[in-house]
């Protein structure tokens, strides 16, 4: 037989795991009603999640390459509606004729990703799996920087980058995220095997 103690962690436990469990459930109703998610799973293209009070930034980091040498070309971020994030890519296309265009393969950019892929553009998207750790991602391409081959100029994208080797998970890491994605796509695909 449970002691009174026993019986009441246990009541306290399940109260507990319903609580998680309906929180949970409730985030992510939220979540899907914030991108637009309907219960058959089609999406809708409303508005972008990054157009929300305290969301993320989309970021767009476009670098060429020169001999050995990787140059920032142009860095831009904003809360863009999908459609704002269409014509930033496509612009951003137009200017650069960048080799291929990576987005994150994660959440509502998978959406993203599809829909790039309909436009009349000769682009290449290159979806990106992204490893849930940020220091790690950023290890990857530390070399680079090391070496001395990237050159940056958008004080945005540095300031973020300064912050971001101090405190990683605190700080506000868009372009610093679009930076690395966009930097392990040049050691794929302009140095491969490096």
């Amino acid at each position: 037989a449970m002691t009174a103690d026993e019986q009441y962690a246990l009541f306290e436990k399940s109260i507990r795991e319903r609580l998680v469990k309906q929180a949970r459930d409730e985030a992510v109703q939220a979540f899907r009603e914030e991108i637009g998610l309907d219960d058959e799973g089609v999406k809708q293209f409303g508005e972008w999640r990054s157009k929300k009070d305290g969301a993320n930034e989309t970021a767009i980091v476009t670098f060429g390459v020169r001999g050995t040498e990787i140059h920032e070309l142009e860095t831009k971020h904003g809360r863009w509606s999908m459609e704002e994030t269409i014509s930033e890519i496509s612009r951003t296309y137009q200017t650069w004729m960048p080799m291929l265009i990576g987005v994150e393969d994660v959440a509502y950019q998978k959406a993203l990703v599809e829909v790039l892929n309909r436009q009349q553009h000769p682009w290449t998207i290159q979806p990106i799996k992204v490893d849930k750790d940020k220091r790690r991602r950023a290890l990857a391409v530390t070399g680079m920087f090391q070496t001395g081959r990237v050159y940056l100029s958008n004080p945005d994208l540095i300031a973020q980058l300064k912050v971001f080797t101090v405190t990683p998970m605190d700080s506000a890491d868009d372009l610093v995220d679009a930076c690395v994605h966009a930097l392990r796509l040049v050691q794929l695909y302009a140095y491969p095997g490096q």
